[in-house]
């Protein structure tokens, strides 16, 4: 009898933290849905503002030069978000994620990004949903742009 009642909490212990790193695993991907803007990123000599938007599969970009780039497909695979790229299906370690408040960063082993969530509209969610025009979305990426560099000593 003490066996069974053993193998029972043993099965319980075992579902319980199977269910919780699965849990972590979806709160990640639940914190990170939605839309973001760029702060800082360690990795390029000249930061382009950018605002990104992630579903829970894929996540599109828009920045000030290349405009809105294709969708690609994402996951969060051992705390670390892997993209696989549209166009030739090449799959990037983006580094570590981690949510703070309102920060989303990627961490790697030369880089950091960092971006804000974005809680107004319009935003590039609601564009790429095809919920605004894109001259709406653009008005307000922009002025969102202004903003952001006036902050970062860019204007």
């Amino acid at each position: 009898m003490k066996q069974i009642r053993r193998f029972n909490v043993l099965i319980i212990i075992f579902i319980y933290f199977v269910f919780s790193s699965c849990n972590s695993q979806s709160n990640i991907n639940i914190e990170i849905l939605g839309n973001w803007q760029v702060i800082s990123n360690s990795d390029l000599t000249e930061l382009l503002y950018t605002e990104i938007f992630f579903n829970d599969t894929y996540l599109t970009t828009y920045n000030e030069k290349g405009g809105l780039t294709p969708a690609s497909k994402y996951f969060i695979k051992e705390g670390d978000m892997i993209i696989t790229y549209w166009a030739d299906g090449k799959q990037e370690n983006v580094g570590r994620v981690s949510i703070v408040g309102d920060l989303l960063k990627f961490t790697g082993e030369e880089h950091e990004f960092v971006y804000k969530r974005i809680d107004e509209s319009p935003n590039l969610g609601e564009y790429n949903n095809g919920k605004i025009e894109e001259g709406i979305f653009r008005t307000a990426f922009f002025a969102r742009m202004n903003q952001w560099k006036k902050g970062n000593g860019s204007d």
